[in-house]
This record gives C-alpha cells, structure tokens and sequence, in this order.
C-alpha cells in the first residue's frame, strides 16, 4: 500500500481524427486510439466529440483496451442527424464528463472511437483530457 496518495500531475490529451464507418460492435475493424495513459497511468476527465461538418445520422462508439488486443465495447453516443456546419450553424458538439467518476486508467489500457456511418461531408474529432499520475 502507498504511503502517500498519487496526484495527477501532468496534463494528457489525445485526439483522433477519422471518417470511415466501422459498424462493428465487437471490437473488430478499424478503432482510432483517442487517448493513452502514461507510464503511471492517468485519469480521464473528459471526452468530447466535435464534428468538422455534418455527422450524417450514426452512433459514436467509445471503446475500451485493457491490456492484450482486445477492445471493448464502452459507450455509445447517439449524435442524431444534426445540421450541416456552415458560417452560421456550428457542427455537432458533444462533451461526456468523467470528472466525478473517478475514470483512472492503467499504464497499457486505451481509449479508442469509432463512427457507425462515414460522416456526410469533413470529419470527426475525439478528444480525450485527462492527467498523468
């Protein structure tokens, strides 16, 4: 047991950037890492989801890999079939909180993302915040 309680001290954020649709629910196809842990392991604060211009109508699947090479399923965000940014309308925005849920993660374990449907038209952005112990 520790003598002293571990702080988190160094600022972590990771983001992925991907628009190909991977329908899968079983942690097969292609999952884009968001954000990894450092040597110590970190805890994540926040994930937001920003999209470049028009989601089209998907699912955003958050995923989990604890070690090995296994993914799993972790969170599914359904974003709708929002607008299509332009000059005066703002691409979906989503921000999941993990501040008070004491999301701590291991050295080795990641968090991935995927889209089930290939967004209409720019991008998807997934952003991890978290700090480093």
């Amino acid at each position: 047991m520790a003598t002293r309680p571990a702080f988190a001290t160094v600022i972590n954020v990771g983001v992925a950037n991907f628009s190909a649709a991977n329908t899968a629910r079983d942690g097969s196809g292609t999952i884009n890492t968001v954000f990894t842990p450092g040597a110590s392991g970190s805890k994540l604060n926040r994930i937001v989801i920003k999209a470049e211009d028009d989601m089209a109508d998907c699912v955003v699947i958050l995923w989990l890999k604890v070690g090995g090479s296994t993914w799993f399923l972790w969170k599914e965000i359904d974003p709708g079939d929002g607008a299509n940014a332009d000059n005066t309308t703002p691409g979906y925005e989503y921000e999941l909180s993990l501040a008070d849920r004491d999301i701590n993660l291991p050295s080795g374990c990641l968090v991935g993302a995927t889209v089930t449907v290939a967004p209409t038209t720019g991008d998807v952005n997934v952003f991890g915040f978290g700090a480093d112990f």
